[in-house]
């Protein structure tokens, strides 16, 4: 049977190292409240439930999990980054963090399965085995959402740099200026809150 693992990351990011990236109204105006505090505070409330339901989650489907905190790896990524890219924000680190430790795990396990801390499991399905890891890597995809930014008026546009939105025109502008066409610039937006891959999908 192929080994397999589930992994999460569990930074309690500094207050005074959050970036507040705005959400935004339907009428286009950016909200009042701050939704990193917001997250950070649902984090410290519900992250021991939510640990729970994925252990439980991982042991249905024969799995590895583990949890990464804020340890000395964790330190040294995040100050190697810093160094090099030190206008990143700590949250916008973490991600590049989970690209870093799937590609980590696919030297150790045969099938990966990386979620973010907020993804609560309410199936028994295995999630290895209702994918086709071996011919995709796997993620989610928010097309739907995107649109918005295709068609949204300009003054009603939603700057937030985590809004699939924004994430299909700095897609768009990466391609223009690395020499694709238009026609192949217009690609997909994709969701790395959940991501599943074998080892030969993770190494391509």
């Amino acid at each position: 049977m192929a080994s397999r693992i589930i992994f999460t990351i569990n930074v309690d990011i500094d207050e005074s190292n959050l970036d507040n990236p705005g959400w935004w109204n339907g009428d286009g105006t950016q909200a009042s409240t701050d939704k990193s505090k917001i997250t950070k505070q649902a984090f410290l409330e519900w992250s021991d439930k939510i640990i729970f339901n994925h252990s439980q989650y991982a042991h249905t489907c024969k799995s590895d999990y583990r949890v990464h905190i804020a340890d000395s790896e964790y330190s040294d990524f995040y100050d190697t980054f810093k160094k090099e890219h030190p206008q990143i924000s700590e949250y916008d680190i973490i991600n590049f963090y989970k690209h870093w430790l799937m590609k980590k795990y696919s030297s150790e396990f045969d099938e990966v399965c990386y979620v973010d801390l907020d993804v609560v499991f309410n199936t028994k399905e295995n999630i290895f085995e209702n994918h086709d890891i071996y011919n995709k890597f796997a993620c989610g995809e928010q097309n739907s959402e995107a649109l918005f930014g295709k068609t949204v008026r300009p003054y009603n546009y939603n700057l937030c740099i985590r809004n699939p939105a924004s994430k299909y025109w700095n897609a768009f502008a990466m391609l223009l200026d690395s020499g694709y066409t238009k026609e192949e610039s217009d690609t997909d937006v994709f969701n790395t809150g959940i991501m599943i891959a074998s080892r030969e999908q993770i190494q391509k």
